[in-house]
């Protein structure tokens, strides 16, 4: 190789090395000036001297500072921080010293000042700064005394101890003790008669469990023939025609051809509602045309009691 080649080679790889090291400082300076600017400002436009990200002063692009102020302090409403204008005047139109910015005197349109009183000290209430209107009596309707324009107080007596009904505190006491002791009183029967009413449902309910443990145990020693009329019985009472004792006995020896004894042992021990067959009964015949003496007599002869009559008439 000659010795301009070599020179030649020698400045090539100069430069390119010298681009290589630029892009490097490059690939090392930018992402750490990203941090830093990351680490100064964090997720705020501002750092922690007011300064703005994007504009680097203390204003940003719109021309307010990290509080929303303006070079002239006043914020995008056009206050400054004591919440005036430029004109001196507040949001609700009142400047320091209590003038209006409208009728320019210590009075708005409707005759009000800055604390909300009339010339004569009085508020849109009728109030003044004690709280009472022009005849002494607060918003509740009492003076200073308590009293209001009935001469009655708070608890609802006058100035002599007495109600509007002319009672005093100790005797409305003594009636209130009264009433109260009534309805304790009332309470206390009301419970005592719900709990012998529910001790007379359970007892009530005892005997029935009792009674139908009693037609089980001899339903399941009877005879066959004993058993077969009582299938017979309640065969017959399924139809709703409405039976009494006598009618279903006279029914089950007449047709079923059952014996005296077995006959009875079945009405005895059938599952019947002899109220509800008395009921089906009066339904099923319509006794409307009936008196009321007759359609008894007409009961009475199929073989219903007179409780059973009764409830007839009373559940038609």
């Amino acid at each position: 190789m000659s010795d301009v080649q070599k020179k030649t080679d020698t400045k090539g790889c100069g430069k390119g090395c010298i681009v290589l090291l630029i892009l490097i400082v490059i690939a090392i300076a930018v992402p750490v000036h990203i941090h830093n600017i990351n680490e100064r400002f964090g997720d705020s436009d501002w750092d922690n001297n007011g300064i703005n990200r994007y504009t680097k002063t203390e204003y940003d692009k719109n021309g307010y500072d990290e509080w929303g102020y303006d070079k002239n302090g006043f914020d995008k409403d056009g206050f400054n921080s004591d919440g005036y204008n430029k004109k001196g005047f507040d949001k609700d139109g009142w400047s320091k010293k209590g003038i209006n910015e409208k009728t320019r005197t210590k009075y708005d349109k409707k005759g009000f000042d800055q604390s909300g009183f009339d010339k004569n000290g009085f508020d849109k209430d009728g109030l003044n700064v004690s709280g009472y209107d022009k005849d002494g009596y607060d918003s509740g309707g009492y003076n200073k005394e308590g009293y209001n324009r009935d001469g009655y107080n708070r608890l609802g007596y006058n100035a002599e101890g007495l109600n509007r009904e002319g009672k005093t505190k100790e005797q409305v006491a003594e009636e209130k003790a009264a009433e109260d002791k009534a309805v304790a009183e009332e309470k206390a029967a009301a419970e005592a008669q719900a709990a012998a009413n529910a001790k007379a449902a359970a007892d009530a309910q005892a005997a029935e469990d009792a009674k139908q443990q009693a037609r089980y145990d001899t339903v399941a020693n009877c005879t066959s023939e004993e058993f077969s009329a009582l299938d017979k019985a309640e065969i017959t009472l399924d139809d709703d025609a409405g039976y009494s004792k006598a009618a279903l006995k006279k029914t089950l020896v007449n047709f079923y051809k059952c014996t005296e004894h077995d006959a009875d042992f079945a009405v005895e021990y059938v599952n019947a509602d002899w109220n509800e067959q008395a009921l089906n009964f009066y339904k099923k015949n319509n006794f409307s045309s009936l008196s009321k003496e007759d359609m008894q007599k007409a009961m009475a002869f199929r073989g219903f009691d007179q409780s059973q009559i009764d409830y007839a008439v009373s559940h038609k």
